[in-house]
């Protein structure tokens, strides 16, 4: 499916609460029937910070973080708002819609209805909704691909010494003040992962990340980059409803057992 037909997809199931009909999405991959593979997991818990890929937008809000849970018994908070940015810097809806009704049901349907959360960064749902919980066995944050798309700078690296004080209003800014702050309140293990993004101003922003790890040491889970992994997600059309954005198929074929494998590594299941 291009972009422009699956927009048109998400907006019709926004604006009638209807599923995504998509090859992908078919029953059989669904959450309700997926078993349990093994208790591998279970006593770890993790928090997920993303926008649409790790909220699951073309699956109907379930991503590889709640196969996590169901097959392998990983605890999880999914903190994941479909077309955020990492920089605080709030994006007003800009779907179609003719009244505040449609408004709202288009909120609610990226939001899993939780409309309220609508527009506000990755930092500001961290900050509102995540810092004041306890400190969980693993975090890990999705390198937005919406900030360079919203016209946010990518900013700069301070140097080491510098460990607070950085710019949210750039993407860098953002992601050094998160890496501060975990450290500073949780001290517990940080990962990022990319997207199968092909753009230019996305792989820049992967190779400052790349550079940030010297400071921060934080795990990078580089799937743009991961020959291997990408060849199995293309492998298959039901895998992705577009060019950025995975199927329930995708996701519980493809990209749960990746991620199983690496962070079992990291949490030391």
């Amino acid at each position: 499916m291009n972009r422009e037909l699956f927009i048109k997809a998400l907006l019709h199931s926004a604006l009638t609460a209807t599923p995504l009909k998509i090859p992908g999405n078919s029953s059989n991959f669904s959450l309700n029937n997926t078993q349990s593979i093994s208790n591998t997991l279970v006593g770890k818990s993790c928090y997920f910070l993303g926008s649409s890929i790790t909220y699951g937008a073309a699956a109907d809000g379930v991503s590889f973080p709640d196969y996590l849970a169901k097959q392998y018994g990983l605890t999880i908070i999914k903190e994941a708002v479909s077309a955020t940015t990492l920089a605080d810097k709030y994006i007003e809806i800009s779907w179609p819609y003719h009244n505040n009704s449609e408004k709202l049901a288009i909120a609610n349907f990226f939001t899993g209805n939780q409309a309220q959360k609508a527009g506000y960064s990755y930092l500001a749902r961290f900050k509102k909704y995540l810092l004041k919980l306890p400190a969980p066995d693993l975090f890990v944050c999705q390198l937005s691909t919406n900030d360079s798309r919203n016209g946010v700078p990518i900013g700069k690296i301070t140097p080491n010494s510098q460990l607070t004080s950085f710019d949210t209003t750039t993407t860098l800014g953002a992601i050094e003040t998160l890496c501060a702050t975990i450290k500073q309140n949780w001290n517990c293990p940080l990962t990022f992962y990319t997207c199968p993004r092909k753009d230019e101003s996305y792989h820049q922003l992967i190779r400052y990340l790349q550079k940030l790890q010297s400071k921060w040491h934080f795990n990078l889970i580089d799937l743009a980059n991961n020959a291997p992994f990408l060849a199995k997600l293309y492998s298959n059309p039901i895998y992705m409803a577009d060019d950025a954005h995975p199927t329930m198929a995708g996701y519980k074929e493809v990209w749960t057992p990746f991620f199983y494998h690496e962070l079992a590594k990291i949490i030391g299941a």
